[in-house]
């Protein structure tokens, strides 16, 4: 009997990735399984979450509070 080995891969899948890569189409395709009552809050929830830490969006600088130099730009989640 063999042994079974978890493969794991070297570079990890986000659930970000993922949606962002297929939202358009299921929009397209899918987006009538979803109740149309709740279909503007889908959308709304999902761009918001694809446009998450996104600098272009909005982002903080981060300063050192000796030299006062920005140090760190992040995007707002």
């Amino acid at each position: 009997m063999k042994a079974n080995k978890k493969v794991f891969r070297s570079e990890t899948v986000k659930i970000k990735k993922i949606i962002g890569d297929h939202w358009a189409a299921f929009l397209l395709g899918c987006a009538g399984r979803i109740p149309i009552n709740m279909l503007s809050s889908v959308k709304e929830a999902v761009e918001k979450m694809l446009g998450c830490g996104d600098i272009n969006i909005g982002h903080r600088f981060y300063l050192c509070p000796h030299c006062g130099k920005s140090h760190k730009k992040v995007g707002f989640t």
